[in-house]
């Protein structure tokens, strides 16, 4: 018996995001049916229905260093 397995290939993006705009995409995240918006010690992390990492927040003095899946976010 043979077992196929296919990955995908996920890419990322980082960029620094101010916390009041990442409020913003966190709260839009929350309304949406297949994401999931999870609060950590050290920031925020989003995954979609399929367990997919959407984004993930880390926290910092005045921002949020952010790092993007270009699979959802494709205008970062």
């Amino acid at each position: 018996m043979s077992t196929t397995t296919t990955t995908t290939k996920q890419q990322f993006v980082s960029r620094e995001v101010p916390k009041k705009d990442l409020q913003g995409i966190l709260k839009a995240m929350r309304k949406h049916p297949s994401m999931t918006v999870e609060k950590l010690n050290s920031g925020y992390e989003v995954t979609d229905s399929q367990g997919n990492l959407a984004l993930r927040a880390m926290n910092g003095n005045y921002a949020y260093l952010v790092r993007f899946n270009k699979g959802w976010f494709s205008h970062v």
